[in-house]
C-alpha cells in the first residue's frame, strides 16, 4: 500500500483559516478527513510544517519576489 504524508498543525489550520478566499475552509477539510478515518489509516504520517522553509530565500525559488511582498 503507498504511504502517505499529511502536513498538518494547529498553528497551520489557524491561519489557512484567516484567508480571504478560504475562510474556515481548512478545519471543515480537516473534520471531513477525521470524521471518515481518513486519519487511522497506518500508511498515514503526519508531519507539522517546517517553519523555516517559509523564508525568503526558500519562497524565491519557487514564486517570483514581487508575488511574496504582496499582501493578502
Amino acid at each position: 500500500m503507498d504511504r502517505v504524508a499529511y502536513l498538518w498543525s494547529s498553528a497551520l489550520q489557524d491561519a489557512c483559516d484567516q484567508l480571504p478566499c478560504n475562510l474556515d475552509r481548512s478545519t471543515v477539510v480537516h473534520d471531513l478527513h477525521r470524521a471518515y478515518g481518513l486519519l487511522d489509516s497506518s500508511n498515514l504520517t503526519v508531519y507539522e510544517p517546517d517553519v523555516s522553509l517559509g523564508d525568503v530565500g526558500h519562497l524565491t525559488r519557487f514564486h517570483d519576489r514581487d508575488y511574496i511582498g504582496r499582501p493578502i
